[in-house]
């Protein structure tokens, strides 16, 4: 199958999640940064070393299968699961971050990289191909538009945490 998809509102929201990151991560203090307003929860740092491994970009150019279900059947429910933000998810244990300090600037070079990669990348994918995950069968497509929910999730939880630890 051909991608004639219409990638552009997807790279569109790439850059402004980019932005997005970027303006609250320059709001946080260098001490808030490593800085945990309880002692079970990620510290801003270490929820952006989790969004630039689930941001991945090596899932557009791996080998895929050939389509045989719509390409965007389960975009429905990933966006209506990961912007619930009344829902607590725990992250798989090969997204979790390390429980290491990291500078702020670290922080946004690595989430400005992470989308970076992404928007040079989507063009030339295969998005009408599936790809196993360890959450079962996806389309590229999808996994695409899942950056999209999952990052807004957790810019939310960044701004839970800005207002947490002022």
């Amino acid at each position: 199958m051909e991608n004639n998809l219409n990638t552009e509102p997807i790279l569109a929201a790439y850059a402004a999640l980019s932005e997005q990151y970027t303006a609250i991560l320059e709001s946080f203090s260098e001490q808030q940064i490593n800085s945990r307003p309880t002692a079970t929860s990620w510290t801003p740092g270490q929820v952006i070393q989790h969004i630039v491994k689930a941001n991945n970009s090596s899932f557009l150019m791996a080998p895929g299968l050939e389509l045989d279900r719509p390409v965007d059947q389960m975009i429905p429910e990933l966006e209506s699961t990961f912007l619930n933000f009344d829902i607590k998810m725990s992250s798989p244990d090969f997204l979790l971050p390390e429980n290491t300090a990291v500078s702020k600037q670290e922080s946004i070079t690595a989430v400005q990289n992470a989308f970076k990669a992404l928007s040079e990348q989507l063009p030339a994918a295969r998005l009408d191909q599936i790809l196993k995950w360890p959450f079962g069968f996806i389309t590229k497509w999808e996994l695409a538009n899942f950056i999209i929910y999952h990052s807004k999730r957790h810019l939310h939880q960044l701004e839970q945490l800005k207002k947490q630890l002022s």
